[in-house]
Order: structure tokens, then C-alpha cells, then sequence
């Protein structure tokens, strides 16, 4: 009997321990065995997204894939585990689209590469350098991959994260590696392209960038692949007005040219060609027997992946016009890169701080080139006031300053500059008299300011603000020496004297400007450096913010999402960067909230709220602040303090409140599929000493609102019938846009999707002709809204090119594809099929709901599946009266 007992009693144990380790959730990834698709280059290695580590790119912490179709990312965890989720860290510096859409896949299986296992979740978007956390719900497997469906992508990865709470013990068999979606994926995203008048011809090019690698004739080597790096793409250098041509060697009637990847020419002229797309241009017979490719402009770059011409050779002969350059030469004049001479060439150069190795000097060394990349912009961190300064190194006087602002992102960025001209020191030059303040300069430009002969040795240009960056691609200072000697007004103030003689006695590190000063032969007393209005700024852009209600209190909110906890907007910290880990982040849905307890009831004076700055500043428009002692509706019943009109990115604004008492202050969004952030919320207020009575927690208007927001759809012609589609990614199957739910957010599951296309469609068979009034549609509202805009309604009885050939009831249009759901009157046409085709080439289709309005035709019933002509149906239906 004691053994008995003894067994039992170690069975219980055992069980104890057992259910104890599945509470235990472990990073199981840092133990496994990376690999991917293929690698960018000797640092972009598979198993850096398992490291431990969530640092920059920069700090070859990620990965990284070629362009390829379906790039993809594995983990073999090396025994089969119990998923509970799955947190991706996207990269930071750049490109965060990049991981749109990708698929998080758990399983045991190995057929295609792992590829084909079952879907966890599908990654809508996760902002730059932010991680996100996927529920998998314990789904079971060896392999987790990540893979992003679609020709001509990159997948990017900076670390990957596999939470489990237990080993699965039971014995799998593995089935072998194989790479049958890659091959099938290959035949859809073929680059081979066939013979064409182009490809004869010979092909040459303003200039050739890259090392002399991107030749003229790699655009007509008959291969669209759009990925440089594989070779088949022409590349100039940034020059002005870059152009390539094809010569036919005879003349040709030119119908049109098809460009794969980029950039403008004049049978038309391109507004847009998404990357690695290709387009056709229609020429009309246009006759000739060159065709250029011009890209008009300062410092551009012109790269053409394929060139294919279609047209017919012309008999008659043509007297060859000789070649000139002479727009060459005349835009030259109008885009100079190289800056002559001026006061700022010769000067010293420094700045608030750096980033992005954007240091100083670039702004002064002769060159106006407005193109990151190129080396020669400046770049400081985002912070306080930054600012730039040339030492001219003696006293000028100053005609004019030329600023050149950078063309390939953030020209926004220098609106608002001070150029500043004196010969103080004094907050590191930045109080020196106003030349000028930028109202803005567009992107690329150059724009000179008048400064009227002001005098100083000292150039600034500041950018005051909290959370600036500062950019100048050139600084040209137009000026003549004074030529003379002078003292500062004024008597130096002691502390300036101790200082100096601190310096002198080496006493603590000497200030670069003091060194500079001391070796300079002219007599001019130069003013200290000093911070005197950094600190005046810091305080009006300080993230720390005083005690006050909230602080001290407990704070929830409906959801959370990117790791943005309710607690984030408490913690007394106004930075307004998400990234730094200060904000708050619901999910997106119905009515969000955020909410703190105070403890205790308090005479609230007011609330201050602080919005984030690096994004999506306007989800706050609307936003209401609740003040009360109930929590029915979790609170958010409790009278209104304010209502947010707008505040501006990353800043705080003061809403007053007039005394109003309650232990409980709500911040709730109203509306359908919306998302709440929130930086910082400060309540000021006093205690009421009151004894307060509790009411209970009731979610009546979360229930109320749902029913506004329902996404259950009323019975339809459509909800009846059978959905197909030209194809399916992402689990997106044709029968979710006919299952009566319209909810937007695509891992609600309750979206189809196609692979990336030429001409994606998709069909609903109405089982039998219908007299459609309209057709209503509701679009993905989580990201890539602007996908479905030019997609076609199509409606008839026929199946010729699928159905893609019936007469149109639609298009639609940009304002149509902003909105979540919109119907289309259709005016009683008639057919049994419904198609949705997106005309265009790597195109997606994606559609949340499709509901069709409309009565049965008696007549139009084809039972055999395939339509009949409308003769033969009234025949039928003779020969039915006449039985």
C-alpha cells in the first residue's frame, strides 16, 4: 500500500512539474538552425535573426535575401514544439514595407522548403525597428518559416522570436526537402521576354554608373529581371538629364514600347512604374529610327532593366542628322553641381550632432549634388534645435547664403530654418542676428537668401523644434572680409574668466572652439561657447514631465498591440518617437480606449495629452476624454471633459477640464476598425476626500457600438453562389469575400487574396442569371487600401477569358478605394456571373466582402453549369411549354 501511495504521490509531482514548465514560456529560436532562400551579401547571414539580438541593420544584427520570387526564412527548432506565438523585429533604418504581407508557416513538413505548412498569422505591417507578437495558439511543429509571397521581393528580418511552452514527445517523420512552389513560382514570374525590334538594334547611354556595369545593352538583352545586382539592368550616374538610346538601324512604324523598372522618354512620357513592373506605352505608329529614353533633370539617375520595342521596319531612306549635345550643354548650365568658390568653401564646419555618417564638412565642399547617397549631405540626429555652423574663421561681410536641400526624401524638413550671421559664441552661435528663416525650399533646389551685408565670422543654420533633424546638402556663403580688428561689447562676465583660466591651466577638456580660437592671428576677443539657450530649449522639449494624478495611478486600455502597454502614457515620459518606447498602441478595432485609475476621486483642472511624432499623428482626431467615478462601459460612459480636434505630431496640448470629479479618466476613439496612441497623459487634479461607491465594470457600449459596426452582411445574391478566383496567397481563399462578414483587417480571416499578377480576377457564379441592381464591395482596411483602385466590376452570362469579358458596371476609383465599403448601381444588368479584374501586371486582388443586390431572372437558370446564348435559352424555354 505505501508503494502504492509513493507511485501515486510521484505522479501528481510529475504532473505538478509538467503543468508548472507550459506557464514557462521560452525563446526556443536562440537554439535552433537557421537558414533562407538566399543571402544579399557576406553579412545578411539566415542566423542573425536568431541572436538574441534586436539591433540595426546597421549593426549586421539582420537578414536579408536577394530579390527573388517567394523569399523565405526558416527555423528548424530540431524537435517538434508547442507554438504559443512568434515576435518579429523589423528593420529600422529603411524599408519596413519590406515584411508586408509575409507569412508566418509552423509545421513538420519539409515540402517546399518548409513552405507549405500551415499559416500562424499574416503580418499586415510592422512599423520601422518596432517588434510584434503573432498568436499561434500552440499549433505544433519543428520549422517555422517566414515567407513572403510575390515576384521580385525582399525579405528582411531582424530578429525572430519562437515562444513555446512544451515539447511535443511524440516521434515524427519527416517528409524530404522539395521546391516545388519555387519552380511553379518561377513559371509565373518568367523575365524572359520574345524577339522585338529592340532586341536587333544597338543600345548606348549618356553614361554608364556602377563601376561601368550597368551598359546600355543590358536593356535589351531580351530579360526583365529587375534585380541589378543579377546583371541584366542599365544604370547611369547621376548626372543631368541622364537619356539612353536604341538605335533600330532602320527606320520603324513604333506601335509601342514596354520599359521594365523606371524613368520618363517622349512617345510618352511615365508618371509611375512600380518596382520591377513592367509598362507599355502606346506610340501610335509613330515613325523613326531612334528611341530614347530621357529622364529630364538636376542630378538624376536613369536605370531600364528591359527596353522592347514593337513596331514594323519602313523602306524609305533617311538622311542621318549628325549628333550634338547641345541641350547637354545648356541644362548643364542650369544644374551645376560644382559650386564656385566661396567664404564657406574655406571655412571649418560643425554641428549639433551626426547621424547617418552626414557629417559637417559635407555642406561645404563644392558640391551641390541633393542625393543622399552621393555623400554629400549633411545629416544630425533627431533632436533639440539642431544645428549646423561654418567658421569663416575671420569677420565677413555677408551678402547672401545659398542653401541646397536634399531631393530624394524630407525636403519638408528644412522649413522653418534660421540662418543666423554674428561673431558670438554665445548657445554655439545660435543667437547670433536672424539673416533669414526658410519658409521652404523645394526638394533638390537651391534658393538664395539676401543677408544685406551682414556682418559676423559665425554662419548658423538651427532648426528650433523638439524632435528635428537637419539636412543641407550645400551651404554657399557669399561674403567679403571686413578686414579689420574689434573687441566684443561689453565686459567679460567672471565666470567667463574662470572658465578661460580653467582652460588655460588644462583643467578639463578643452572646448573645440576655445583650440580653434587660440591659434587664430586675428585680434578679435571671442565670445565662450556657450549652451545658454539649449538649456532654455530643453525645457520646453523636455520628455520628463512633473508629478501629477496620473502618474501614480493604474493604467489599462481595450488591447495592445507592437508593444505599445497602457502604461507606456504614465510613465512621465513625453517622447513622442515610438521607438524609444514611451507610447502606447492599441490594435486596430472598434472603439479603442485607454483608461487610469487614480485611486481616488479627484477635482481634475485639466488633462494634457502628448501625441506621437514620427507617424500617424491624426488617429488621435476625434478622440474623447471621459472624466467619472462609473465603470460602465469600462468607463467610457463618464461625462465628456474635451473632445480632440487634432493635435500636431508630437506635440501636447492642454484640454481644461473646469474641476470636473471622478477617480476614472478615459481617452476613447470612437468608430469602426480604429487604433488609439497615446505618448503621455497628465491629469492635474486634487483629491476629493468623499467616500466613493463602485460601480461594477460593464462593456454596454463596447456591445452597442459593435452592433454599428457590425460586419455580418445580410443574406445576397452573392452569399448563395460559388467564389473562385485567378489564384490564392496568403490563405486568401475566393469564398471569404462571400461569407457575410465585412471585417477589414485581413487576419481576421475573412479575406481573399491573390498572388502578386498579371491581371488578377476573381468570380462569384450566381448559380443562375440575376438582374443585378448593385454590387458593394468592402476593401482591406488594415494596409494596402490603394490595391483594389482600377479594379473592373464585370457582370453577363459568359465564361470567355473566365468571365473577364462580360460588359463592365464599374470601375474603381481613387476616392472608392479610401473607403472601407462602397456600392456601385449597376442598373439591372443582367448575367450570372460576378467577376472582380484588376487589369495591370504584379498586381494583387483583395476583397473583404462582396455582396450583390439583385432577383433571380425566372428564365436564366443553365443547369448544365455552362451559360447559354440568350437564343438558345428561349428555345429551352419553348420546348419546356411545349412538354
Amino acid at each position: 500500500m505505501k508503494e502504492v501511495a509513493v507511485i501515486l504521490l510521484a505522479g501528481v509531482l510529475a504532473l505538478g512539474q509538467h503543468a508548472d514548465s507550459r506557464l514557462i514560456s521560452e525563446n526556443v529560436a536562440l537554439r535552433g538552425r537557421a537558414s533562407q532562400s538566399s543571402q544579399y551579401n557576406h553579412l545578411t547571414h539566415a542566423k542573425n535573426a536568431i541572436d538574441g539580438g534586436h539591433e540595426t541593420y546597421e549593426s549586421r544584427s539582420c537578414t536579408q535575401t536577394e530579390l527573388q520570387a517567394d523569399p523565405w526564412w526558416r527555423v528548424d527548432l530540431l524537435h517538434e514544439f508547442r507554438v504559443t506565438s512568434v515576435t518579429i523585429t523589423n528593420r529600422g533604418d529603411c524599408c519596413p514595407e519590406r515584411l508586408d504581407g509575409a507569412e508566418i508557416r509552423i509545421g513538420n513538413s519539409m515540402e517546399n522548403n518548409g513552405n507549405n505548412n500551415p499559416v500562424c498569422a499574416v503580418v499586415s505591417t510592422i512599423p520601422a525597428g518596432e517588434s510584434a507578437t503573432f498568436e499561434c495558439r500552440e499549433m505544433e511543429g519543428r520549422y517555422v518559416n517566414i515567407i513572403r509571397s510575390g515576384c521580385y521581393k525582399f525579405l528582411t528580418l531582424c530578429e525572430v522570436e519562437v515562444n513555446t511552452t512544451q515539447t511535443v514527445s511524440e516521434h515524427i517523420v519527416m517528409d524530404p526537402v522539395t521546391n516545388d512552389g519555387d519552380m511553379l513560382r518561377a513559371s509565373q514570374c518568367s523575365v524572359r521576354v520574345p524577339e522585338n525590334a529592340a532586341s536587333g538594334g544597338k543600345a548606348t547611354q549618356s553614361s554608364t554608373g556602377y563601376g561601368g556595369g550597368g551598359g546600355a545593352k543590358r536593356a535589351i538583352d531580351r530579360n526583365r529581371n529587375p534585380a541589378y545586382k543579377n546583371g541584366f539592368c542599365s544604370h547611369t550616374r547621376a548626372e543631368t538629364d541622364p537619356w539612353w538610346r536604341l538605335d533600330l538601324l532602320r527606320k520603324h512604324r513604333v506601335t509601342s514600347v514596354t520599359i521594365t523598372d523606371c524613368c520618363p522618354k517622349r512617345c510618352a512620357v511615365v508618371s509611375t512604374i512600380p518596382v520591377g513592373e513592367s509598362v507599355t506605352f502606346q506610340c501610335h505608329e509613330m515613325e523613326g529610327r531612334y528611341v530614347n529614353i530621357i529622364r529630364p533633370g538636376c542630378y538624376k539617375i536613369l536605370t531600364l532593366c528591359e527596353v522592347e520595342v514593337n513596331g514594323s521596319t519602313v523602306s524609305e531612306d533617311i538622311e542621318m542628322d549628325p549628333v550634338t549635345n547641345d541641350g547637354d550643354i545648356f541644362r548643364a548650365s542650369q544644374c551645376p553641381v560644382t559650386v564656385p568658390d566661396n567664404a564657406a568653401s574655406g571655412g571649418k564646419a560643425t554641428q549639433s550632432s551626426t547621424a547617418y555618417s552626414g557629417g559637417a564638412e559635407r555642406a561645404i565642399d563644392g558640391n551641390r549634388n541633393p542625393g543622399y547617397t552621393y555623400g554629400s549631405c549633411t545629416h544630425t540626429e533627431a533632436s533639440t534645435d539642431p544645428w549646423w555652423r561654418v567658421d569663416l574663421l575671420r569677420e565677413h561681410r555677408v551678402t547672401s547664403v545659398t542653401i541646397t536641400n536634399r531631393e530624394d526624401c524630407c525636403s519638408e524638413r528644412l522649413d522653418g530654418a534660421e540662418i543666423r550671421i554674428g561673431n558670438s559664441m554665445e548657445n554655439n552661435g545660435n543667437n547670433n542676428p536672424v539673416c533669414a528663416v526658410v519658409s521652404t525650399i523645394p526638394a533638390g533646389d537651391s534658393v538664395t537668401f539676401q543677408c544685406h551685408e551682414m556682418e559676423g565670422r559665425y554662419v548658423n543654420i538651427i532648426q528650433p523644434g523638439c524632435y528635428k533633424s537637419l539636412t543641407l546638402c550645400e551651404v554657399e556663403v557669399n561674403a567679403t572680409q571686413t578686414g579689420r580688428s574689434f573687441h566684443h561689447r561689453g565686459a567679460r562676465t567672471d565666470r567667463r574668466r574662470d572658465r578661460e583660466a580653467q582652460v588655460r591651466r588644462g583643467g578639463g577638456a578643452r572646448r573645440p572652439e576655445v583650440a580653434e580660437r587660440r591659434g587664430l592671428a586675428e585680434d578679435i576677443e571671442m565670445d565662450p561657447v556657450t549652451n545658454d539657450g539649449y538649456i532654455v530649449r530643453a525645457s520646453q522639449c523636455s520628455v520628463t514631465v512633473p508629478d501629477n494624478a496620473a502618474s501614480g495611478g493604474k493604467a489599462t486600455q481595450s488591447s495592445t498591440a507592437y508593444g505599445g502597454g497602457a502604461e507606456r502614457a504614465i510613465d512621465r515620459n513625453r517622447n513622442p518617437l515610438y521607438e524609444y518606447g514611451s507610447c502606447t498602441h492599441t490594435e486596430g478595432e472598434t472603439d479603442p480606449w485607454w483608461r487610469v485609475d487614480l485611486h481616488r476621486k479627484h477635482r481634475v483642472t485639466s488633462v494634457t495629452i502628448t501625441n506621437r511624432g514620427d507617424c500617424c499623428s491624426e488617429r488621435l482626431d476625434g478622440a474623447e476624454v471621459r472624466i467619472g467615478n462609473s465603470m460602465e462601459n469600462n468607463g467610457n460612459n463618464n461625462p465628456v471633459c474635451a473632445v480632440v480636434s487634432t493635435i500636431p505630431a508630437g506635440e501636447s496640448v492642454t484640454f481644461q477640464c473646469h474641476e470636473m470629479e471622478g477617480r476614472y479618466v478615459n481617452v476613447i476613439l470612437p468608430g469602426c476598425y480604429k487604433i488609439l496612441t497615446l505618448c503621455e497623459v497628465e491629469v492635474n487634479a486634487s483629491t476629493v476626500s468623499e467616500h466613493i461607491v463602485m460601480v461594477p465594470v460593464t462593456n454596454d457600449g463596447d456591445r452597442f457600438r459593435a452592433s454599428q459596426c457590425s460586419v455580418t452582411v445580410p443574406d445576397n445574391a452573392a452569399s448563395g453562389g460559388k467564389a473562385t478566383q485567378s489564384s490564392t496567397a496568403i490563405g486568401g481563399s475566393a469564398r471569404r469575400a462571400i461569407d457575410r462578414n465585412r471585417n477589414p483587417v485581413y487576419r481576421r480571416e475573412s479575406c481573399s487574396h491573390t498572388r502578386a499578377e498579371t491581371d488578377p480576377w476573381w468570380r462569384v457564379d450566381l448559380l443562375r442569371e440575376h438582374r443585378v441592381t448593385s454590387v458593394a464591395i468592402t476593401n482591406r482596411g488594415d494596409c494596402c487600401s490603394e490595391r483594389i483602385i482600377g479594379t473592373e466590376i464585370r457582370i453577363g452570362n459568359s465564361l470567355e477569358n473566365n468571365g473577364n469579358n462580360n460588359p463592365v458596371c464599374a470601375v474603381i476609383s481613387q476616392e472608392e478605394g479610401e473607403s472601407f465599403t462602397f456600392t456601385f448601381q449597376c442598373h439591372g444588368m443582367e448575367g450570372r456571373y460576378v467577376n472582380l479584374f484588376n487589369p495591370g501586371r504584379e498586381k494583387n486582388l483583395i476583397l473583404c466582402e462582396v455582396e450583390v443586390n439583385g432577383s433571380a431572372v425566372p428564365d436564366g437558370f443553365v443547369d448544365s453549369g455552362v451559360p447559354t446564348s440568350q437564343p438558345d435559352r428561349v428555345n429551352q424555354t419553348i420546348a419546356t411549354l411545349s412538354d
